[in-house]
């Protein structure tokens, strides 16, 4: 299992380079539609990170009261 996880990693890794290099390439797409796509694939990244944070949503907690509720500290 551990073998398989650690191939799984690779794969999501390397998918991550390839949507990176593709994006700095010139396509006859909208860039606002390709940064949606990329949107959606780093939130699901997020989720699925660790473990089933849509399942069990408490492990989401911190990540949305840093995003939502906590004050940025602004250096001076």
């Amino acid at each position: 299992m551990n073998e398989a996880v650690k191939e799984l990693q690779k794969t999501c890794a390397d998918a991550w380079k390839d949507i990176n290099e593709d994006c700095l390439k010139p396509t006859a797409i909208s860039m606002n539609l390709l940064n949606v796509c990329v949107n959606n694939a780093r939130a699901t990244d997020v989720v699925y990170e660790s473990n089933d944070a849509y399942t069990n949503a408490s492990c989401l907690k911190g990540r949305i009261s840093l995003l939502f509720v906590e004050k940025i500290p602004l250096q001076s």
